[in-house]
């Protein structure tokens, strides 16, 4: 369950002066967008949330949009796909990463994940098993349905699946494919048990681990040529298997001297 802090999230809206007002309310968590409508004027999305979240839990699956009352109460529900404000996401074919590495690419059909947990938008713990390899894999799955979100994860997958194995770099693990056309939807990256360091403050904080730290912004900025650009605590976890710090989340990673670089 994502926390109730970062579960909502207004892509837009339909404002009037003086009213009626609509706001297009994102639920991260049911992954899906209500369209929450009051007759008074809201220049802020924050009594819409509010009041949505009084009544998320009530509304089915096939509801697009609400009509509250001043005070929040339902007045009405939508179930018209006309009312439907989720847009159609573009996902890139394969081949637009494939022609541009020399290796092979290792993937996973989204169908083929089964989802554990929600962490954080976009972000989900889950776990697959491949006929060729029985074991059970236990990865994070990172995606996206707003459009304007697919910059971030494109740069993000286009730096992260050129990286080299790194001993404090969580590794890439496979991009994740759409079952009809076989298009890009995501990408998984391996779980690393513990928390992060932000998470998890029972652990006293190693020198050796602000040295590995050091080590490997070098290496990222001098060897590679990548600006990671977000090295904070929420950002690095602890390997359990070699008490080595481990740096992942390259969202707002880019070339040094490219696009994006500050």
């Amino acid at each position: 369950m994502i926390d109730e802090e970062w579960r909502y999230f207004a892509p837009g809206g339909a404002l009037m002066p003086g009213g009626p007002s609509t706001w297009y309310i994102l639920d991260w968590d049911q992954r899906r967008i209500i369209a929450v409508t009051m007759d008074e004027e809201q220049e802020s999305e924050d009594v819409a949330i509010k009041y949505l979240h009084r009544h998320i839990d009530t509304l089915g699956p096939d509801v697009y949009g609400i009509h509250l009352s001043q005070d929040g109460e339902l007045v009405s529900v939508s179930t018209s796909p006309e009312d439907d404000e989720t847009r159609c996401v573009y996902y890139p074919p394969l081949q637009t990463i494939e022609d541009r590495l020399s290796g092979p690419i290792k993937t996973v059909l989204r169908s083929d994940l089964i989802e554990l947990d929600r962490l954080s938008p976009n972000v989900d713990l889950v776990s697959y098993t491949l006929c060729a390899n029985p074991t059970n894999t236990k990865v994070i799955f990172k995606y996206y349905f707003l459009i304007q979100f697919l910059h971030k994860l494109w740069h993000e997958v286009n730096l992260w699946i050129r990286l080299p194995p790194h001993p404090n770099i969580v590794p890439f693990d496979r991009l994740v494919l759409d079952e009809l056309h076989g298009h890009i939807v995501g990408f998984t990256s391996l779980y690393i048990s513990g928390g992060t360091i932000s998470e998890n403050k029972s652990r006293m904080f190693k020198l050796k681990w602000l040295e590995q730290l050091i080590c490997v912004i070098d290496d990222l900025n001098f060897r590679y040529g990548i600006a990671h650009q977000d090295v904070a605590a929420r950002n690095l976890l602890v390997s359990p298997k070699t008490d080595a710090i481990m740096l992942f989340d390259f969202n707002y990673s880019c070339r040094i001297g490219g696009i994006g670089y500050d």
